[in-house]
């Protein structure tokens, strides 16, 4: 399930990428479905039936009933009975309108005929459907039975009737495709921007990235740090709570100055009158294990270790150095340092069963 947690940590760390695109799909089904002209529906249906059968057997008129529903569906559009429902004083639309909004069809049971008219106005879908339940019947009559007795009787069955919703556009359908067209597309934004790695941009793209706070975040003019103050107090907080004799400090860019931010937290840590030393990743590694290593701490253990280790010149190297500290901060460069990078670190330090304190971040002045 790597792929739907890699998903989720995606859609987390760019919500609002993901929302508007969510937003921007269902938006734009809303303007669709308001910029679609609405069609009303009206329905009659017609029982064609046998006044008397040409012959004594029923089967014989069942056949002959059948055959001519077939003929009447045709009848439904034919010119003649258009020009008799145009001369309803209830219908406006022409003649063309008229025909191309009725539509006929035999349901199962053969001797019934479903029309279905449809129009851009309710009042004309409804006029016209009610024109074909008068002059329908009378047209069938009189061609069928002209000069002859009666054999065929077209009647109303279903009464005309308007649909109260609107048969088009189906508002819900269109807002639900627009939804879901909005998720696939968010999805498909986020998980692109953390393959192709866009730079971190702010605070709170780092930390929900992460999932720990920043804890300070720096001005750099060249290689020199504005402060460290709120980072050195960040650190004394957290040996307060927890028994902290090494903290790593890793640094997601490569910088040719040795000390870079973890020289300047050493440096206020000794201000607020912390013992506190500076070492390197390959010296610390070098060491051995933390039994054997020369930490040199006091025997209060107020001897503070703060190891320097960069993962863009050597990953292994800096989760080494990680896996044996107390506690880890991670040093990013805002408009340098990718989210792929950061997830990167974050798992290896997962791995290597790091605990991840905070993050400094740098600006490029």
């Amino acid at each position: 399930m790597s792929w739907l947690r890699t998903t989720l940590e995606a859609v987390k760390l760019y919500w609002r990428t993901f929302a508007l695109l969510t937003l921007v799909g269902l938006g734009v089904s809303a303007v669709a479905v308001s910029a679609t002209s609405p069609v009303y529906q009206s329905s009659v249906v017609f029982y064609v039936g046998s006044k008397s059968a040409p012959t004594e057997r029923p089967q014989v008129a069942q056949a002959y009933v059948t055959s001519r529903v077939q003929s009447y569906v045709a009848l439904m559009n034919s010119g003649r009975l258009v020009q008799a429902v145009k001369r309803r004083d209830e219908v406006d639309a022409s003649t063309a309108d008229i025909a191309a909004a009725i539509n006929a069809t035999t349901p199962d049971r053969a001797s019934m005929i479903s029309v279905v008219v449809r129009s851009s106005s309710a009042n004309e879908s409804l006029a016209i459907a009610q024109g074909l339940a008068v002059e329908f019947p009378a047209l069938a009559g009189d061609l069928e039975n002209a000069g002859t007795r009666s054999i065929l009787r077209v009647s109303v069955l279903s009464p005309p009737e308007l649909d109260p919703f609107p048969a088009a556009p189906h508002r819900l359908r269109w807002l639900g495709i627009g939804l879901a067209g909005g998720l696939v597309l968010g999805f498909a934004a986020v998980l692109i921007r953390r393959v192709l790695g866009q730079s971190v941009r702010d605070g709170q793209e780092v930390e929900a990235l992460l999932g720990v706070p920043v804890l300070e975040t720096l001005e750099m003019t060249g290689r020199s740090t504005e402060d460290l103050r709120q980072a050195a107090a960040a650190v004394a907080a957290i040996g307060k709570r927890q028994q902290l004799d090494v903290l790593g400090v890793i640094e997601m860019e490569r910088h040719n100055n040795y000390g870079g931010v973890a020289g300047g937290l050493v440096l206020r840590l000794q201000q607020r009158g912390q013992p506190t030393r500076l070492t390197g990743a390959a010296t610390f590694n070098l060491a051995g294990s933390q039994e054997t290593m020369p930490i040199d701490r006091r025997a209060d253990g107020s001897r503070l270790t703060v190891v320097e280790a960069s993962f863009a010149r050597g990953p292994a190297e800096a989760m080494l150095v990680a896996g044996r500290c107390d506690a880890v901060i991670i040093v990013a460069d805002l408009g340098r340092t990718s989210s792929s990078q950061l997830m990167e670190v974050r798992q290896n330090l997962l791995i290597v069963r790091a605990l991840l304190v905070g993050c400094v971040l740098r600006k490029t002045g």
